[in-house]
């Protein structure tokens, strides 16, 4: 059996707006080791610390999915940096 890849996905628990929203994180948690951050996946004091603590915090991923929604503002400038300093293209 192979080794399932460690994801993080990014973006806003929109569940209580539109339930079908969530399967597409469903469908990434049956073939990966998924992780959530975000507005509604993880605590206040969470997201506050950043997304790099949080990285850290579970061991480092492998793999990263965002939604559109989480991608303006401070908290898109925060995963830009993010982004930049750990991904190789």
């Amino acid at each position: 059996m192979s080794q399932r890849v460690k994801t993080l996905y990014v973006g806003i628990n929109y569940r209580y707006v539109n339930p079908t929203l969530s399967l597409a994180p469903s469908a990434l948690a049956r073939a990966c080791d998924l992780h959530f951050y975000g507005p509604g996946f993880v605590s206040d004091a969470v997201l506050v610390a950043g997304i790099e603590k949080y990285v850290e915090s579970i061991g480092g991923v492998a793999l990263i999915f965002t939604t559109k929604d989480f991608c303006r503002g401070y908290d898109a400038d925060r995963l830009d940096r993010f982004l930049s300093r750990y991904v190789v293209l």
